[in-house]
């Protein structure tokens, strides 16, 4: 069994294989109709798949662009017998990590609600639920995929940090409020994360937010940084205070009061600017969603 890309030696065999899967599933392939994408693979999909046994189609998976950020899953069909050996994982793990490879920061997919084995690999994979992004109106089940990294502290940096921050406190909870929707408003506007704004009301703050550290000036967060046993987690920085260092320096900050030997931290793919911080200060990618 081997994945290769897409020729058009396979296309008779694509066909086959992709109309008795369309009968499978109580619908028709319509080449020269609505599925006449399939006759323009190259020009369609940015990267089209296909599962292949002894000149065999066996399953197919395909990534088509949205916009710069955003792709689409497509295409992802399985052989019955093959069904529940691993093999549509590899498939979805292959049209991911291609996204990923490519620069984009977003995986999406529609699909329907009576396909109960698709939509449990989907969420076993980490897709979510979102509204409605296109107008297929054999669609009903609408979810994406944020990709991100696992980064970890490998090559520690040998300088002390220049601030000192303190545990959070109370009176600075709306501060805290309007720095952090401020902060993350960007990203999870463009992902399309909804709600926009996280902290929506004051029962975010129920927990007392004791593992949440902030660097004061006066009445100003300059930016803050949570500490959460291995992880280091929510560094931001006030929009009136970035491009001053300050980031960098409470990173030095949390690397020095962490309490564990090993350090990690997750980050969005689309997150370039954080991305390299951590990159020149220690951390390597270990892990990738």
């Amino acid at each position: 069994m081997e994945l290769v890309k897409y020729n058009g030696n396979l296309k008779s065999e694509l066909f086959r294989f992709t109309t008795e899967c369309f009968a499978e599933l109580g619908k028709s392939f319509e080449p020269y109709g609505r599925h006449s994408f399939y006759n323009e693979i190259d020009n369609y999909f940015e990267r089209f798949w296909c599962l292949v046994d002894e000149d065999k189609v066996k399953g197919t998976v395909a990534i088509a662009r949205l916009d710069d950020i955003t792709v689409e899953l497509k295409a992802l069909y399985l052989d019955s017998p093959l069904r529940g050996f691993g093999w549509g994982y590899k498939l979805l793990d292959e049209a991911v990590s291609f996204a990923r490879e490519n620069g984009f920061s977003r995986v999406v997919l529609d699909s329907m609600s009576h396909y109960k084995d698709a939509e449990r690999l989907y969420r076993h994979y980490g897709f979510t639920d979102i509204d409605r992004y296109n107008d297929n109106v054999h669609a009903n089940v609408f979810m994406q995929l944020i990709l991100a990294y696992t980064m970890e502290y490998k090559n520690p940096v040998d300088e002390s940090p220049s601030v000192r921050l303190i545990p959070f406190l109370p009176e600075y909870q709306e501060r805290y409020k309007e720095l952090y929707n401020d902060c993350y408003h960007e990203m999870r506007e463009t992902l399309n994360i909804k709600p926009y704004d996280y902290i929506q009301n004051d029962s975010f703050f129920d927990s007392g937010l004791k593992d949440v550290y902030i660097l004061i000036n006066g009445n100003d967060i300059i930016g803050s940084v949570a500490l959460k046993g291995e992880e280091i987690d929510d560094l931001i920085v006030n929009s009136k205070y970035q491009g001053r260092g300050y980031g960098r320096q409470i990173l030095l900050w949390a690397l020095e009061n962490i309490n564990s030997k090993r350090i990690i931290l997750r980050v969005a793919a689309w997150n370039k600017r954080a991305i390299s911080l951590y990159e020149k200060n220690g951390f390597e990618i270990v892990g990738k969603r």
